[in-house]
């Protein structure tokens, strides 16, 4: 496999573990999460927003008061989420889909290359 692909796969595995995470401490704490939900885009925003919100504010309130049942902060900022940039999402056929992950690719090779990248592989 060339060292660009190995190197896009990485970079791949780690976001989707990072994404994976998150939602799995939010799924620890909030019911909603634990099922489809089957609501419209702007409500599944909204109430991914007020999730967020609320585990942080659980977390404060936590160190504060001196307990500490999770050990994990949700990192996300929610100010430029808008329903908008939702609405022109079509599924995307195979074409598209190889032309976006090789724009990925090259991306994470240059100029999104991380510096310890390489020595991860």
């Amino acid at each position: 496999m060339p060292k660009d692909e190995e190197i896009f796969n990485y970079r791949l595995s780690r976001a989707r573990r990072t994404i994976e995470n998150a939602f799995g401490i939010l799924a620890s704490r909030f019911r909603i999460f634990r099922k489809p939900i089957i609501v419209s885009e702007k409500t599944i925003i909204n109430i991914t927003k007020a999730t967020i919100v609320l585990h942080n504010v659980i977390k404060k309130l936590e160190t504060e008061a001196g307990i500490s049942m999770y050990n994990q902060t949700i990192s996300c900022s929610t100010s430029n989420m808008q329903t908008d940039e939702l609405q022109g999402l079509v599924p995307i056929n195979r074409s598209n889909a190889k032309e976006i992950k090789d724009k990925l690719k090259i991306y994470v090779n240059h100029a999104g290359a991380l510096e310890y990248q390489q020595r991860q592989l």
